[in-house]
């Protein structure tokens, strides 16, 4: 019992930033089912949740390729620090407004803004960052052990976020999330590390420039990137409409909703702890395309859920399960891959551009796909969704499966010794 605890802890840094992760993590997903119920409640539209979707997330469109390139130059430690304590700020207005009841879609969206803002300067160098606490030999376990911990609040966020929704309403919900989510940014206080050593960088706009040739010049990465942002705008997007699925579909209230995104959480959890294991390496290559086919199938037979009826509902749940399942064991393994597979002095940048196409492009299909609900319906727009995720692994998925197009030889070592320190 002592070595598995160990094992997930890894060293005392790793272990204080999982605990205030865990903490800040469960609070943002109870503020989640708040503001989606809020939100639906106001603007009583697909298009609006929609819209919160694309404000939250745009900033990661325009701003983390830029932060990930200045994650390669400044300390991430400080970097987190002001990404943290920033969502905390931009949370704590949206309680004060909910509690005097002058809460609005317009102070929602802008609300939305600046947290995807401080998200986009956290965001690429997280799974970085937790690189500099562990190693490379441990980081495809860290990254497992993170990707399960994050989605176990998946679970208990949206389930306790439900319930306190329904017996106290929105506004204590945003007050215990505010208060929560202070905890990475206590947790990054308490972390001793040595000084990072002295970057000496080029100017600002030929080391984009350089990130983004390596990038899009690496046919392995290149191919990997696309898949994962077919994932991303087509796929993810059905996050920001369970609110409108929830009420529309099933005629669902609040604990409906924390159902539904604790069954997502559910089998994220699952498909997070499968990626730690030796088989699920072994195949890493084979899974980044496998895994986004996954996601089609069950979100095609979750968007057909609704038509069922009553028997649709036990539908939708499994689906849910599914795709959390499929799209974490996606992103976990194709970001550990990438860190493994580029050079040091590149992972800031490349991993911010891994940021945009894996979370940053969804909010154009957040914007897109909720228009589309209200032209055509909960089933066609998942169907769309399911298609358009499907069509990016086909396509550029091939050349990995029949291995014409593989990682370059330092990704094959990187993940040797990643799989050898589990």
């Amino acid at each position: 019992m002592r070595r598995q605890v160990d094992a997930i802890l890894i060293n005392r840094n790793h272990a204080t930033f999982l605990i205030g992760s865990f903490i800040g993590a469960t609070g943002s997903w109870v503020q989640a089912v708040a503001l989606g119920w809020l939100a639906f409640q106001l603007g009583e539209s697909g298009f609006v949740l929609g819209l919160v979707g694309f404000a939250r997330m745009l900033p990661l469109l325009i701003l983390a390729f830029p932060a990930g390139a200045l994650g390669d130059r400044v300390s991430r430690r400080s970097m987190l620090q002001v990404s943290s304590i920033g969502g905390v700020l931009a949370s704590a207005p949206l309680a004060i407004a909910v509690w005097l009841d002058v809460a609005s879609i317009p102070l929602i969206v802008g609300l939305a803004l600046a947290n995807g803002i401080f998200d986009a300067m956290g965001w690429p160098v997280w799974s970085v960052f937790i690189r500099d606490l562990v190693g490379p030999e441990r980081l495809r376990a860290a990254i497992a052990i993170n990707s399960a911990r994050f989605n176990l609040t998946r679970v208990l966020g949206p389930s306790v976020g439900g319930l306190i929704l329904a017996a106290y309403g929105p506004a204590v919900c945003f007050t215990i999330a505010a208060i929560m989510l202070s905890g990475v940014f206590i947790s990054i206080l308490l972390l001793q590390l040595p000084p990072r050593p002295k970057v000496v960088a080029g100017p600002w706009l030929p080391a984009m420039a350089e990130g983004l040739r390596y990038a899009f010049g690496d046919p392995f990465v290149r191919r990997m990137m696309v898949i994962t942002g077919g994932l991303g705008i087509f796929g993810q997007p059905y996050q920001h409409l369970l609110p409108a699925y929830a009420s529309v579909g099933f005629g669902a209230g609040p604990e409906g909703l924390g159902l539904m995104m604790t069954a997502v959480g559910v089998g994220a959890i699952v498909g997070a702890a499968l990626t730690g294991t030796r088989v699920v390496q072994r195949h890493s290559i084979d899974l980044i395309v496998w895994l986004p086919l996954c996601v089609t199938g069950a979100l095609v037979l979750f968007g057909f859920a609704p038509l069922l009826g009553v028997a649709g509902w036990p539908v939708a749940v499994a689906s849910l399960i599914a795709i959390g399942l499929f799209s974490i064991a996606h992103m976990s393994i194709s970001n550990a891959t990438l860190q493994l597979s580029v050079r040091e002095d590149l992972v800031g940048r490349v991993m911010g551009l891994y940021t945009v196409v894996q979370a940053g492009v969804m909010p154009l299909g957040s914007l897109a796909l909720g228009a589309l609900v209200d032209a055509a319906g909960l089933t066609v727009t998942f169907v769309v969704g399911a298609a358009g995720t499907g069509l990016a692994a086909i396509l550029f998925g091939r050349a990995l499966l029949s291995g014409t197009v593989r990682p370059r030889d330092g990704v094959a070592e990187g993940a040797r010794a990643g799989t050898s320190g589990r």
